[in-house]
């Protein structure tokens, strides 16, 4: 890719401006852009509530800042289920977009709660192997998190 000849050409099919971007410049704008979602993450990550401590209260900062490394962007449809009760759980999530119903099938049709943007679910599948203990629906298009239990051990 650098140093190497272009591999196509753009032809304009009508009058416009074009705007241009040095290397260098493209260059600073990603790695800031790149910061401050890693500050965001680490943000998030530092006020995940997993039984009685708080992430950010138990774990060195150069930990927190490993997990949010390993953070993935995934995208739910509105009505799609992210995860199920009684299916091996190894996935935890955070919210960074959108609505999620919490369902136990023992309750019914009826969500127990609606999880929304820095909310989390999936904490329990970082410490342990069991199997999820709800369904969640994302309510909306969803952005979330996600970390794999092997990313945080």
């Amino acid at each position: 890719m650098y140093g190497s000849p272009r591999a196509a050409t753009i032809r304009a099919k009508e009058q416009c401006k074009l705007w241009c971007i040095d290397r260098k410049a493209f260059r600073g704008i990603t790695a800031q852009h790149k910061l401050k979602q890693a500050q965001r993450y680490v943000e998030f990550l530092s006020n995940v509530k997993i039984g009685d401590a708080v992430l950010g209260d138990v774990l060195k900062v150069s930990d927190i800042d490993a997990m949010s490394m390993a953070l993935q962007k995934e995208t739910f449809k509105k009505g799609e289920v992210i995860v199920r009760e009684g299916e091996r759980g190894d996935i935890f999530y955070v919210i960074e977009s959108g609505s999620v119903d919490v369902l136990k099938k023992d309750h019914g049709n009826r969500p127990l709660t609606t999880l929304t943007t820095g909310q989390f679910f999936g904490e329990r599948a970082l410490l342990t192997e069991d199997v999820r203990q709800a369904t969640c629906i994302a309510t909306s298009e969803v952005q979330c998190l996600s970390l794999m239990r092997e990313d945080f051990n």
